[in-house]
């Protein structure tokens, strides 16, 4: 087993990692009322950006089971503010040492072989020998699981603190229907 690292997957393993992709984040669809997952042009176009690292882990029969996703670059997320983390952390800002998470992938057949832990601690080690930060983002769904883990990982090799950033709170008014003596207005 090897991990490389690749800044262009070719179209066939794109594929490939789509349909993992896909399956992968489909229950999230519905977790969040904000979108947590790449539409399938979005995900093609990542694979070919030379700003987002992927490391991909292969079997010893040459066959990729397994990729991370990592913006080396924070303008290469649309959604993300460069902004915010140029405010937060200029140093390694100026040093383009911000390092942003953005999906794991673990081929359905190769879970329960560690594969996501020796692909986080291969993304640590490259973020440690950067003297970079890596942050990523998760929704309600993984937060109960999913800082806790990274930082685990992360704790194996360096002292580091896992710092929440923010949040984002969603809220809907359910109406139902008018109070007596009132009605629609005439702008309706």
């Amino acid at each position: 087993m090897i991990i490389t690292r690749e800044t262009k997957i070719s179209a066939e393993l794109t594929q490939q990692f789509w349909e993992l992709y896909d399956v992968a984040f489909e229950p999230l669809r519905t977790a969040s009322p904000c979108r947590q997952y790449m539409r399938k042009h979005e995900f093609v176009a990542e694979m070919t950006d030379d700003r987002m690292l992927k490391f991909v882990l292969w079997d010893d029969d040459g066959l990729a089971v397994a990729m991370v996703l990592v913006a080396t670059d924070l303008s290469a997320i649309d959604w993300i503010s460069p902004d915010y983390f140029k405010a937060k952390f200029p140093e390694h800002y100026a040093k383009g040492t911000i390092y942003y998470f953005g999906a794991l992938l673990v081929n359905p057949g190769s879970q329960g072989q560690h594969y996501s832990s020796f692909l986080l601690d291969e993304l640590d080690n490259f973020v440690i020998r950067n003297d970079g930060i890596a942050a990523f983002d998760c929704c309600l769904l993984n937060n109960e699981w999913m800082p806790a883990m990274i930082h685990k990982i992360t704790l194996k090799q360096t002292p580091g603190d896992l710092i929440e950033l923010d949040r984002q709170f969603y809220y809907t008014v359910v109406t139902k229907g008018f109070l007596a003596g009132h009605g629609p207005s005439e702008y309706a």
